[in-house]
């Protein structure tokens, strides 16, 4: 797995890569501070765009257009001429705002919300499922920080984290009607390990979290296995494989389906790490550390 830095910022909290394979475009949020970026690899061509809220995720739609997810707004934006189109709201929570949301394999819209003000540390986010023609359907409520939305290869399973509650789960899903059964709990990573933040998955079926409160990449199973660990270039599981971790990238199946559903072939995970990441990393390791010379 090779690394490479592809964009050094300065940015807030960066979040949502999205890879546009026809235009050879990477795309992600910057949250606080309202934005959509665009970076061409190939020439080092960037733009960014300003949106009236917190901009918390996007996912491409077979048009070339963006959906995105501004404060409690989910819209069509068009990076060719920069029109937006408002298709639905988000019956949330006061307070809340759009989190972490990627296009599924039915060409759904999936994205989640949070607290932003006093009540953050309360249940009151939910996932939500926004079809192409602006439906929207209310998935799953009792949530803290909605995170980690990914699915494997086959669209047939999905996988979902809450970033404050600190667990990860599996559902069976069914790409053609958006269904999903079978809620199973796989793991509930500690600080030490890595609070699960945002999340892709390999072609082998494996689930690849950001532990953002330890600097890492985790790779589990579909089980709850925790297969490998990335943390400053060093892969514990595998030591031979370190590579240099400035940002993290994997591979991941794109899907299809509508309007809002994206073409076929694959796109960069990637992780942005800020400050507050690097010092929650450095502090989850200095206790971790701590504890290992006192036992």
């Amino acid at each position: 797995m090779s690394i490479d830095c592809v964009a050094n910022g300065p940015f807030s909290l960066s979040e949502s890569p999205v890879w546009d394979g026809d235009t050879g475009t990477l795309y992600w949020c910057d949250i606080p501070a309202c934005k959509v970026h665009a970076l061409v690899p190939a020439s080092g061509a960037q733009q960014e765009w300003t949106f009236p809220g917190p901009t918390g995720s996007m996912g491409l739609c077979r048009s070339g257009r963006l959906v995105v997810a501004t404060g409690l707004q989910v819209v069509i934006f068009d990076p060719r001429t920069g029109d937006t189109t408002p298709i639905a709201t988000l019956d949330a929570a006061p307070g809340s705002r759009a989190n972490d949301g990627k296009v599924g394999p039915d060409g759904a819209f999936w994205v989640g919300t949070m607290q932003e003000d006093a009540d953050y540390d309360r249940p009151l986010g939910a996932l939500f499922r926004v079809g192409a023609d602006g439906s929207v359907e209310r998935r799953l409520d009792g949530l803290r920080t909605t995170n980690g939305l990914a699915w494997s290869a086959d669209g047939m399973t999905m996988y979902h984290t809450d970033s404050k509650s600190q667990w990860i789960e599996r559902w069976d899903f069914d790409p053609a009607s958006g269904s999903m059964k079978n809620r199973t709990r796989i793991a509930e990573p500690t600080e030490a390990q890595g609070r699960p933040d945002g999340g892709a998955t390999d072609i082998d079926g494996n689930y690849w979290s950001a532990g953002v409160s330890a600097g890492v990449l985790n790779r589990w199973s579909p089980q709850g296995e925790l297969l490998g660990k990335w943390l400053d270039g060093v892969d514990y599981a595998n030591p031979a494989s370190s590579v240099r971790l400035t940002e993290i990238m994997e591979t991941a199946t794109t899907y299809g389906g509508g309007e809002v559903g994206c073409g076929g072939g694959s796109h960069v995970f990637c992780r942005f790490p800020t400050p507050r990441e690097r010092r929650e990393a450095l502090d989850a390791l200095l206790a971790e550390t701590r504890e290992a010379e006192a036992a």
